[in-house]
């Protein structure tokens, strides 16, 4: 099954996948999304947003934590990819809880 596009499927797929939890998609370790934002660049995939999770007794579990953007009115595509990866580096990078936390990242296709 493919949940975003083939592409950016086997590039997330690298995370541990969320499925059993009734959502689509993976959650990363904070190297795997700093890798991924490197691709994602490279490939101009634009980031809406995403969720934090955390292993809590061996289980993924939702934080409710999450980051997203909207694009400006008037902010060319090429703005929003630098933006979207540079916002989400940062959120990620300043998270803060380092340990056992997960991110998923909802790719702009």
């Amino acid at each position: 099954m493919i949940y975003w596009s083939k592409e950016i499927d086997e590039i997330l797929s690298c995370g541990l996948p969320l499925n059993d939890y009734g959502v689509n998609n993976w959650a990363l370790s904070r190297e795997d999304v700093f890798k991924v934002l490197d691709i994602f660049l490279k490939r101009k995939i634009s980031i809406l947003g995403g969720d934090v999770y955390r292993i809590v007794k061996g289980e993924l579990e939702i934080t409710y934590d999450n980051w997203y953007f909207d694009k400006f009115l008037y902010e060319s595509k090429d703005s929003y990819l630098i933006r979207s990866i540079n916002e989400t580096y940062n959120y990620i990078n300043q998270y803060k809880i380092k340990k056992d936390v997960y991110f998923a990242i909802v790719p702009d296709i």
